[in-house]
């Protein structure tokens, strides 16, 4: 395997993911990566040119890689068209060359679907347990081993588990929720009573709790004032909305201004399960992050 010289922190991040493949397609770099597009574009033509990434046949309409060498590519396309490129093969074929590269002094991440550790279990329940995460979000959870924790995520990538999400200017998103998951999860939310209180807050944008029950009540009968103003207090605290000038108590007649737009999906409080240890009188386990 070729060594090849990288520039930015996602640049590894693909050679890593595209090692960590047998055979892979550029979408799939898209898929799981977080260089921007023409970023990506850049460094994929740049190993194709530099013959660290060769062709490996087309198979059901996609063109193949592979970062494992022509000869490599030669033996995974024949393998394909003889229809003995089965999951179990292409994974112990996978294991045989990284377990080679590793002998050449070339380390890289065997994929894995599954925690096999109890820190790796904490951390699926964490990463499992949002939306969507950061590196940073995930490494500030469990900071007493960050190499374990950092090699844990480029498997579960490796393994197209962790799927890049998003952008917000440098900071890259990720999840390990199927579209359809998250599809689901976002239209329960925004059916929620909270997602009703936070869609009228949206397009309001200058508001008091008790006009905004008011709004709602027509198509919300249920909901009650005390419900709309706890919200707000709930928002209020995480920075969402803001009244206008300091204020100790808020009421349903406290004004607030909308001053972080954040999207169409509301802002809600995560309950967890922790565990408790009475004989040290300390919470022993908590599965949204490391417990001192």
């Amino acid at each position: 395997m070729m060594q090849v010289p990288v520039k930015k922190g996602p640049e590894r991040e693909m050679l890593e993911f595209i090692r960590s493949q047998l055979r892979f397609v550029e979408m799939d770099v898209s898929a799981h990566c977080s260089a921007r597009p023409e970023a990506m574009s850049r460094f994929m033509e740049r190993l194709r040119d530099s013959g660290a990434v060769v062709p490996c046949g087309v198979s059901g309409g996609l063109r193949y890689l592979t970062a494992w060498g022509p000869q490599e590519a030669v033996k995974i396309d024949a393998m394909d068209k003889a229809g003995e490129l089965t999951a179990k093969r292409a994974r112990s074929y996978l294991l045989e060359l990284i377990e080679g590269a590793a002998a050449e002094g070339v380390s890289v991440d065997i994929p894995t679907s599954k925690p096999g550790t109890d820190h790796e279990r904490k951390i699926w329940q964490f990463i499992s347990a949002h939306r969507h995460f950061t590196n940073g979000d995930v490494m500030a959870a469990f900071p007493e081993n960050p190499l374990e924790t950092m090699g844990f995520l480029r498997a579960l990538r490796a393994a197209k588990v962790v799927k890049f999400w998003g952008r917000e200017k440098a900071t890259a998103f990720y999840t390990v929720h199927s579209p359809k998951e998250q599809r689901v999860a976002a239209k329960d939310l925004r059916s929620s009573t909270e997602g009703a209180i936070w869609s009228a807050i949206r397009i309001k944008r200058r508001f008091r709790p008790l006009e905004l029950h008011q709004a709602l009540l027509p198509t919300r009968p249920e909901l009650s004032q005390d419900e709309v103003t706890r919200y707000c207090r709930t928002l209020n605290k995480a920075g969402y909305i803001k009244p206008p000038k300091p204020t100790k108590k808020i009421t349903c007649e406290t004004p607030f201004n909308l001053v972080n737009n954040t999207g169409p999906l509301p802002p809600h409080s995560q309950r967890v399960t922790v565990i408790v240890d009475p004989n040290e009188d300390r919470i022993s386990y908590s599965p949204l992050g490391q417990v001192q």
